[in-house]
Order: C-alpha cells, then structure tokens, then sequence
C-alpha cells in the first residue's frame, strides 16, 4: 500500500471552516473556505453548486457547504458531527488542492485551532483529541462520490486565534494582543515576546452573529418587516435596508449606530481583561472586515491583518513544521 504524508492546517469556525496546504509542487501557500452548514440528506438529486459538497462517512450520507441556509449552531462546543465532518472534508479537499500524488492513504500531519475552554483544560483536550482521531483508525471519507482512505498521524491542537504572532517579526521582542472577531465568539490573545499570558486570554459572545440579530430586531421593531439572516452582511456593507426596491434612507443612521455600538461592546470587553497600553494590537478574522471602519475609529494605531481570514493558519503551519521537524532529529 502506497502512502503520501501531507500538512494540512484547519481552522473550523461557527460560519466558515478555512484549511490551507502547500503545494507540493511550488511550495506555495493554498487556502481555501466553505461554509460550516450541515444537513443529513439521502438519495439527493439535485446537482450540486459551487462550494457545496455531498459526503458520506460512517453510512451517513450528508450535505455541506452553500447550498444550505439553515442558521450558525450557537452551540458553544465544536466537539460535534458537524465540526468532525467539516474538518475531514477540509483534509480531503486539501489533498487534491496539494497536486500530491494519487495513493492508497494518506497520511495526514493536522493542525487544528482549538477553542480557549478546551485548549486551556488537559482533560477535554485529550477527550477532544480522541474524537479528532477516531481511535486512530483509517479514515474512509467519500466527496461527491469519490473515495478517500486517510490517517491522521499527527495532531496539533492549537490555541485559536493567534493570529500573525508568527508572521511578523516585530512581535518577537514586544507585547501583543490578538482580537480575532469570529461568527459566534471574539476571542481574545496577549501575548509577550510571542509567550501567552494564558490569564489574558479569552473569549466573549460578541461575534457577528450577536449583531446580526440585534440589527435583525432593530430593523424588524422600526420598520415592520422580516428579515432574513442571510441578507443582513449586505445590508451592513450597503449601511441601508432596501425593502421591494425602495430605500429605506433613514436606516443608514440605525445600521450605523448598531455597528458602532457592537464595535464598543467588543473594545470594552477587552480593555476590561486586558491592558492594551505599550501593546500592539491586531485584529483578525472575518468579523473584523466588516467592523473595520468602526473598530479604527475606537482604536486609530491598531492592526488589520491584509490576510485576516487566513493569518493564524499560516501560524498554525509554522507551528506544526517546527513540531514536526523536532520530532524527526
């Protein structure tokens, strides 16, 4: 039986799991990201979109990715079917977006971002690393019905959004505070010359979907309609709630004000745990994208990473490379 090791680094939050892999070819970087969306489904018979996958694993059939709009899983644990699967399908797409060659198994090198509760607790990390595995046991995972025998031989739980950290250089001699803006959660990281305060170190419920839904209820009290969740990231980026084509041109001034509230709710629930004085400050992932304009105006010299969906992956590689490369001497 043929093998092939690959690394691969997953990050599988409450909207989005992202996952990247080097090309074995050119070395270079691969990212990639579906929605974390799951709904057992059988005998499906419709084709499938872009972004959307139909897995099966253990006899279950399941469908995956853009075609579905069934709301964020607000449950707080990741140690679920949904997250399982999202991460297996990431190893498998990251397997054909490596250019490896074509084998039996593969033989899988995981880092994967963990949450605080867990990252910071010995006995749910041991637990959520068994569930990880599956007993060690050779993973069968079909993808739009082609077929992937893999093992994960060695596995990273790391501490999710550190962001950058091991990007920037200037962070080496200095302290820093990540605030990565998820879905569901802000998860917040100091760091001195690149060791973490692990008593700076936290999460809170401010993600984007806290202000989706209080927009949602803004809109729905002042103007008497419903409406959809998957509507209301456009109508963030537009600052205006069109209604059957018509402007509603007073609600710039309620979008914006929900916005720039919910940006000083995240900056007070940090400056309330964490000193940010003769402290670089980054903001990372999704959320900060579409809060940047507010969350600059509250904190004028802070950080967006240019690659803020992506950075703490490419940390989480480094990472998994130096503990690989320690384990080989």
């Amino acid at each position: 039986m043929l093998y092939e090791e690959i690394n691969v680094a997953v990050d599988s939050g409450k909207g989005f799991t992202k996952f990247l892999v080097k090309d074995t070819v050119t070395k270079d970087y691969k990212t990639s990201a579906f929605p974390t969306r799951i709904e057992r489904v059988a005998n499906l018979g419709y084709d499938l979109t872009a972004n959307s996958y139909q897995v099966e694993y253990n006899g279950e059939s399941y469908l995956v990715g853009e075609m579905l709009n069934n709301l964020v899983n607000t449950d707080l644990t990741k140690k679920t079917q949904e997250h399982l699967l999202c991460i297996f399908l990431s190893v498998v797409n990251a397997i054909k977006l490596s250019n490896c060659k074509k084998v039996g198994i593969y033989r899988i090198n995981l880092a994967l971002n963990t949450p605080l509760t867990i990252f910071k607790n010995k006995k749910l990390k041991e637990e959520y690393e068994e569930f990880i595995r599956q007993g060690g046991e050779t993973i069968h995972f079909v993808v739009n019905d082609e077929h992937f025998l893999f093992k994960i031989q060695n596995l990273y739980l790391l501490q999710e959004g550190i962001g950058s950290l091991l990007l920037r250089p200037d962070l080496k001699s200095r302290n820093s505070v990540q605030i990565d803006i998820g879905t569901l959660n802000v998860s917040v990281n100091s760091f001195s010359s690149l060791i973490p305060h692990l008593d700076s170190t936290f999460s809170n419920s401010y993600g984007i979907n806290t202000l989706f839904s209080t927009l949602r209820e803004r809109l729905a009290m002042d103007y008497g309609v419903t409406v959809h969740y998957k509507d209301l990231e456009q109508i963030i980026n537009d600052r205006i709630l069109v209604v059957e084509g018509k402007k509603m041109l007073d609600s710039t001034v309620i979008i914006e004000e929900t916005i720039e509230n919910h940006a000083k709710q995240i900056i007070a629930s940090v400056k309330a745990q964490v000193s940010l004085n003769n402290t670089e400050i980054s903001f990372i992932g999704g959320g900060s994208i579409l809060l940047c304009e507010e969350l600059k105006k509250l904190l004028p010299n802070a950080t967006f990473e240019p690659d803020s969906q992506f950075c703490s992956l490419k940390s989480f590689y480094r990472i998994m490379e130096a503990k690989l490369h320690a384990q080989r001497l």
